[in-house]
């Protein structure tokens, strides 16, 4: 995961996955925690993300549906195995804090 982090999703969503990445603050709209996927949903909606990864779910934070830079640097295999990774990195609703 770490070389697919560092090349897409870190940038905005940091290492951690937490939403802290270095360019976070320039943003309109500050980047979502992604542990928390599980807690909003209620349980993790693997392919939901497996398709906002892959570009076929539009993102405004990501930018149009026919530009998905995720979707254009990652193969199948490596969105299946982060799909995976934020998976396993959830955090439960008791852990969300207040907004």
């Amino acid at each position: 995961f770490d070389r697919m982090a560092s090349m897409v999703c870190a940038s905005c969503h940091g290492m951690d996955a937490s939403g802290n990445g270095p360019v976070a603050s320039s943003l309109k709209q500050r980047p979502p925690d992604l542990r928390r996927i599980q807690a909003k949903a209620g349980k993790f909606p693997a392919e939901e993300v497996r398709k906002k990864i892959a570009g076929d779910l539009s993102s405004p934070a990501h930018g149009q549906r026919d530009m998905p830079v995720w979707g254009m640097i990652l193969s199948r295999a490596d969105i299946n195995n982060l799909v995976k990774y934020l998976e396993s990195i959830q955090k439960p609703l008791e852990a969300q804090p207040a907004d």
